[in-house]
Parts: C-alpha cells; sequence; structure tokens
C-alpha cells in the first residue's frame, strides 16, 4: 500500500485496523451509476462540519458486512432514494475496523485502490440468497 485516498489524521487509521482479505462489503451510493465520490468519506463531502466523532472517523468510509445491514438505511428519508453497491475489499484497500452498531465498518481508504473497478449495483435482496 502506498499512502491514503484522503489526508488522516495522526495515529489514523486506529492501531486495531485490519486489511481486509477479498470479503464482499456494502455500501449505499448516490445514483443510478457507481462512481468515486460514493466512495468519500463524510470529511471529504463536508469539510466544516463538527462531527459526534473522532476526526480519524470521520475521514473513514462506512461499509456494511450484510447487505441486510445496508438496506436498513433506505427507511429512513435521507437515504431513500439511494442504492446499494457491493465492493470486494481487497488486502490493498486499505485498512477496515468494526464500529458503531453490528456489521458497520469503518473503511481507510488506499490511493491505490479503486473501489469502482471492483463494485457492483445490488439489485436486490435476493441476489444474496
Amino acid at each position: 500500500m502506498t499512502g491514503w485516498f484522503e489526508e488522516l489524521p495522526e495515529q489514523c487509521p486506529e492501531a486495531d485496523a485490519k486489511f481486509p482479505n477479498g470479503e464482499v462489503y456494502y455500501r449505499l451510493i448516490e445514483g443510478e451509476n457507481i462512481c468515486c465520490n460514493d466512495f468519500w468519506s463524510h470529511r471529504k463531502i463536508w469539510p466544516h462540519k463538527v462531527f459526534k466523532t473522532t476526526e480519524c472517523r470521520a475521514r473513514s468510509v462506512s461499509m456494511f458486512e450484510e447487505f441486510s445491514q445496508c438496506a436498513k438505511l433506505l427507511l429512513l428519508p435521507l437515504h431513500e432514494k439511494k442504492r446499494i453497491a457491493e465492493v470486494r475489499l481487497t488486502p490493498d484497500a486499505g485498512l477496515l475496523k468494526r464500529t458503531g452498531t453490528a456489521g458497520h465498518n469503518s473503511w481507510w481508504r488506499s490511493d491505490a485502490f479503486d473501489p469502482v473497478a471492483n463494485a457492483k449495483l445490488v439489485e436486490n435482496c435476493a441476489e444474496h440468497g
């Protein structure tokens, strides 16, 4: 891994973050097609906002272990028009740590990893058995 996609504070990623090993994770995306800005942190999207979390986690990308965990977010008005992408995170993707609610992970993206090339849209839960 060469570096980080976004500038990170010292002691970030957190010391107990782990390299992914080809596992599939799920993420909400904004439009009809998956694009790079679907994988930006809240800090990159809102550079001056005050978040109720550490700066390190504000600079991570939320990923979910299960389709159903991500799909629950679609019930919220803020997310109802979004879609779900399935992303395969390989060891060069960066570092990942389980944080917050069950199945939620904070992902610190490597600048060498292209999430768009490793993602596909997921239409419904039936695609996941």
